[in-house]
């Protein structure tokens, strides 16, 4: 992820309705999201 300067791409024709995002930080703890194509489109 450092790499890519910590980001992550998906093919969007791959993904049908919804995601669920897990983020973990150093300790163990998670947080969850369930997200959709719409929350990543881009606003003009």
């Amino acid at each position: 992820l450092e790499k890519n300067n910590w980001e992550i791409r998906f093919d969007a024709n791959k993904i049908k309705e919804q995601i669920m995002i897990i983020y973990i930080d150093i300790f163990g703890n998670e947080k969850r999201e369930v997200k959709s194509l719409k929350d990543f489109r881009r606003k003009k």
